[in-house]
């Protein structure tokens, strides 16, 4: 379906979600015509029930996005708020990929449950980091880009941000990645050119052509 909608530069398509973005009303309107158009000429069906037009903010892919940003889906930081402790490496699973060593360390195949209170405040930790998520910045390609890479004897941490108006630095997009037992190894100066080719790599469709530091 993707192919359907590649001409235009004003929608987004991910399997059949299709997200149009514009700067005024009126563009709304031309803009709507045109994907409708290729809606009935294409043969394809919309439900009125998951519609939204005209709307300043839309939930898209599990995040709400706005003109102020990208947020996590307030009905998902509820989910994250309610949920039990685990009871099993299956529960791990089911909440969430972890990157956190401690609970990671929870889905080693073979391995016998244990939960203590190490896994207890990991597991707190992560619930309040993943319900105080800042809301990210979406990317303005004609300003700098900024990279920030650390790692540890663990994991790489990158994050990829740009200076606002006010020059306070807004965070576009983070990753993290736990490290294999072979790159724990590694000495430092190489895990942290790791944690920057990760960057690279993740966020090439940023970085190629622009400036970045």
């Amino acid at each position: 379906m993707r192919r359907l909608f590649d001409k235009f530069d004003f929608v987004v398509v991910y399997m059949d979600d299709i997200c149009v973005f514009l700067r005024t009303i009126e563009e709304h309107a031309d803009h709507l015509r045109s994907i409708c158009t290729v809606v009935r000429t294409g043969k394809l069906y919309a439900r009125p029930s998951k519609c939204s037009f005209g709307v300043d903010s839309v939930n898209f892919l599990g995040h709400t996005i706005s003109k102020y940003g990208l947020h996590v889906d307030q009905s998902k930081v509820c989910a994250i708020e309610k949920w039990p402790e685990y009871q099993s490496s299956k529960d791990v699973m089911s909440f969430v990929d972890l990157p956190v060593t401690t609970a990671s360390g929870l889905l080693k195949r073979g391995d016998k449950w244990h939960w203590s209170e190490d896994e207890h405040r990991a597991y707190l930790t992560i619930k309040f980091a993943l319900q105080q998520a800042p809301a990210l910045q979406l990317p303005e390609f004609n300003k700098p880009f900024v990279v920030t890479s650390d790692a540890s004897g663990f994991c790489c941490d990158v994050v990829i941000s740009q200076l606002d108006g006010d020059g306070n630095d807004r965070s576009v997009a983070f990753m993290s990645k736990r490290l294999g037992p072979h790159e724990q190894n590694w000495p430092t100066h190489e895990k942290e050119l790791y944690a920057i080719k990760l960057a690279l790599s993740k966020w090439r469709h940023y970085l190629h052509g622009n400036r970045f530091d």
